[in-house]
């Protein structure tokens, strides 16, 4: 898998340009958002002594009925991360935050997005199929 969105043609988090090692480990993707008005596009970088933002879909998906703060995930070099609430009805927020890590000019896109907890484990396995070795 190439690339993966979260969210509509209009509203979205889209995973994409994935670089692999030749052992197949993924060392970095882009990540975009976008909004009316706003699109925010951050390289990620993926070290192997880290763990990929699947492993946060994974939990999400097993646990969005009891989540904790601490389940919230972000990039070893904190130019990404994610975090999430839900309510008692099955609506999970998910909220991404990008920015230009210490890099001038500096930046910082916060964005949300609304998922259904009957979404949530389609959504982790095709996360898991973007991160997988090749």
């Amino acid at each position: 898998m190439n690339n993966f969105i979260i969210g509509d043609s209009s509203h979205f988090i889209l995973f994409h340009s994935p670089r692999f090692q030749s052992d197949g480990w993924l060392t970095s993707y882009l990540i975009t958002v976008k909004t009316i008005g706003l699109e925010a596009t951050k390289l990620v970088e993926n070290p192997p002594y880290g763990f990929p933002p699947s492993v946060f879909f994974k939990k999400l998906s097993n646990y969005w009925q009891h989540w904790k703060p601490e389940y919230d995930w972000e990039a070893m070099e904190g130019e990404c991360g994610f975090s999430a609430h839900a309510d008692s009805l099955g609506h999970i927020t998910v909220i991404i935050n990008l920015n230009s890590c210490g890099e001038q000019p500096y930046w910082n896109v916060e964005m949300s997005i609304e998922i259904e907890a009957g979404q949530l484990e389609n959504l982790a396995e095709n996360i898991r199929q973007f991160f997988e070795l090749r």
